[in-house]
């Protein structure tokens, strides 16, 4: 009779941490490329907008704009009122933490007291956009 012998004790011990470990590795890496992903946010916020009439008449919108997200910023574009085109399409590196400061005239002529909207479309380095919205009161300077 043929006699079936068992692996050691001390092996089945070493094969059973080394299965716990590279379990826990898989999963280490599973969970910390999903979070990674995840932070990687595309966000902006407008800090100031003013709409003013200068000292020669002319209709003036100032606004600063700040990349409070994760992902660089490629280009702003700025829609003021109900206009379906952008007033402006701005190309720029706009890095997480930095801001950028927009002042122009505009061909829009507003009436001193009313509020406009001004509406941010940002467009990130992976082509996703984030837009944010305030309202300005058109004020004399």
């Amino acid at each position: 009779m043929r006699r079936i012998r068992a692996i050691s004790p001390l092996i089945a011990t070493i094969i059973l941490i080394a299965i716990t470990i590279t379990a826990g590795l898989l999963i280490y890496n599973l969970f910390f490329s999903a979070s990674s992903t995840a932070s990687n946010v595309g966000q902006v916020e407008i800090m100031n907008a003013q709409l003013v009439v200068d000292s020669s008449g002319n209709y003036v919108l100032a606004l600063t704009i700040k990349n409070t997200g994760t992902k660089p910023v490629n280009r702003l574009q700025i829609y003021i009122q109900t206009n379906t085109n952008p007033s402006l399409d701005i190309p720029l590196t706009l890095q997480p933490g930095q801001s950028y400061y927009w002042r122009t005239t505009t061909g829009l002529s507003p009436i001193i007291g009313n509020r406009y909207l001004i509406t941010v479309v940002a467009v990130f380095s992976d082509n996703s956009q984030y837009q944010v919205s305030t309202t300005v009161t058109a004020t004399p300077a």
